[in-house]
């Protein structure tokens, strides 16, 4: 998978956008994963992929946040981690909605991710990898 990983140079960056950036490559690595699982021959339902696609995002973002702990401060760490949560509710709302219909699937994305934030708590990361 091709991932873009230079910023045009015309402006300085924010973390609201580097979290909408971050958003969109794990949505793109979700997806990738997910192709990977159906290719393997794993049998995934229609309603098991979106499952699947919140696990992913998930611990992508809880990845991404023990790795910018050290080199963000709090508040640019919470913006940063509030940013890419938020947009990839948005992605995983707006791919459900189109292959599964209307609903509310932001906020169940957002409680899987709030369950997932606090069953991830009790591990660590470890020279950049989970423990």
């Amino acid at each position: 998978m091709r991932v873009k990983s230079k910023w045009h140079k015309t402006q300085v960056k924010t973390i609201e956008d580097i979290g909408g950036a971050m958003a969109f490559i794990c949505w793109r690595i979700t997806k990738n994963h997910l192709e990977d699982l159906i290719n393997e021959g794993f049998v995934i339902e229609k309603e098991q992929v979106f499952d699947v696609i919140a696990e992913y995002l998930c611990f992508l973002i809880q990845s991404i946040d023990r790795l910018v702990f050290k080199t963000l401060n709090t508040e640019q760490r919470q913006e940063l981690i509030n940013k890419l949560a938020k947009q990839s509710a948005f992605y995983y709302q707006e791919n459900k909605e189109d292959r599964i219909g209307e609903g509310n699937h932001w906020k169940a994305f957002v409680s899987t991710y709030n369950q997932r934030s606090q069953d991830y708590s009790d591990y660590d990361f470890v020279n950049n990898e989970p423990d």
